[in-house]
């Protein structure tokens, strides 16, 4: 090429390069004078100049002109990006859940960035209102509806909501979404330790986040329990029952404090305040009310609150020590012997739960916690464990064994 084909060359890339700018920066202007106007409606952070930049880039991308709702996600999407959260979940706030588009799009969005700053409640709002609003004909993906799951399982799990977050196990089990610490999560909802130094760090970012949030201060109460730190577990829910006496979970923390300090005349105060006992009562009062009950001579009783704890939760090792207990004084020998064998189990599997977690990869810890799931009679755990060793070692023939034994007509 002769020097003045590559000068003209040069000089046409040029041009184009100063058209295509000046065309971008005329659409840009076109925008900024349609937008101009509605100031006033625009997020919190966003400038006139934003929105109008933003709706150039959407209609680059896309081939036609940008609507509202095009633009807010395409900002939102843009600020969480570049870590400016707190802008971002403006633009996604702003996207109502009606648009057919966008809504719960915006709701996970939204729920995430909040999640990041530690803003729980408003992030279990927005992914509740994510999940009320899934219909067969959603435009989000299942890889969305599991990333909502999964962040609402942490939510609920941070905070000490076992009951709720059970709920959200079985349906990311339904659709296929859960991984190994959730199905061992399923399987196990409180043999698996919950007071662990990095569930407080998380917890406590939550409530510096939002000090006065009651579930958030009852969940902290529990925590200090777990610690050893139980005059300020004692404090801080003293004061959170005396605020909602009726709250059930306030009273039932309250009522294992009291359990941990062997506190008798308190345990049996607060529980004359509480209602009898019902089908929803939370697992911790349950608990408690059957140990009142034993003490008190009242083995039925006891045996029904705990029988009730089991049948949610099969894994407890509390509930079938405190069932011996009630067997025993009720003269049931065979009961209570059976009480104390699945107690003796659950411990064995509480033991193996800790390998399992922190080392995934290795399914020696679920071949032996599936065999006692089989020996003790959690079969449904059983089969799920072992299903779960099997994608770690498919060829395990105790494994295979387990399951075909689970799958004969003998078995449940």
């Amino acid at each position: 090429m002769t020097p003045v084909a590559v000068q003209r060359k040069k000089t046409i890339l040029i041009f184009g390069c100063v058209f295509v700018t000046a065309s971008l920066a005329a659409a840009s202007l076109l925008a900024w004078r349609r937008f101009s106007q509605p100031v006033r409606d625009l997020p919190q952070g966003v400038s006139v100049e934003d929105f109008a930049h933003a709706a150039v880039q959407w209609e680059a991308a896309y081939g036609r002109p940008a609507q509202r709702s095009d633009t807010l996600v395409w900002l939102g999407d843009a600020f969480a990006k570049k870590g400016e959260l707190t802008t971002a979940i403006a633009c996604y706030d702003a996207t109502p859940s009606s648009d057919p588009w966008y809504g719960l799009a915006a709701r996970l969005e939204q729920a995430k960035a909040l999640a990041q700053l530690k803003r729980a409640r408003e992030a279990e709002e927005n992914l509740r209102e994510f999940i009320a609003g899934l219909k067969p004909d959603s435009r989000v993906t299942t890889q969305q509806v599991a990333e909502a799951l999964d962040l609402l399982r942490h939510l609920l799990e941070v905070q000490l909501r076992f009951e709720e977050r059970v709920d959200i196990l079985r349906v990311m089990h339904a659709i296929g979404a859960a991984g190994p610490f959730d199905t061992l999560a399923y399987c196990f909802p409180t043999a698996l330790r919950w007071n662990g130094p990095e569930a407080v760090h998380w917890l406590e970012e939550f409530w510096r986040q939002d000090p006065t949030n009651f579930r958030l201060r009852v969940a902290l109460g529990r925590y200090r329990m777990g610690e050893g730190r139980l005059d300020e577990a004692q404090t801080i829910l003293v004061k959170c029952f005396h605020e909602r006496p009726a709250d059930l979970h306030a009273g039932a923390a309250l009522l294992a404090c009291y359990y941990e300090q062997d506190d008798w005349e308190n345990l049996q105060a607060i529980l004359k305040k509480l209602p009898g006992r019902s089908s929803s009562d939370p697992w911790l009062l349950l608990r408690m009310r059957g140990h009142v009950h034993n003490r008190n001579g009242n083995h039925e009783e006891a045996l029904a609150c705990f029988q009730q704890v089991l049948n949610a939760d099969p894994a407890n090792a509390e509930s079938y020590q405190g069932v011996a207990q009630a067997c025993s004084a009720l003269g049931r020998e065979a009961e209570r012997v059976e009480a104390l064998r699945k107690m003796q189990g659950v411990t064995r599997i509480q033991n193996r739960l800790g390998w399992a977690t922190t080392r995934p990869d290795d399914p020696t810890p679920l071949v032996e916690i599936a065999v006692v799931c089989q020996e003790i009679g959690l079969f449904d755990q059983a089969r799920l464990i072992a299903q779960l060793a099997l994608t770690l070692d498919p060829g395990n023939a105790k494994m295979q064994a387990l399951l075909t034994d689970l799958e004969s007509p003998a078995q449940p």
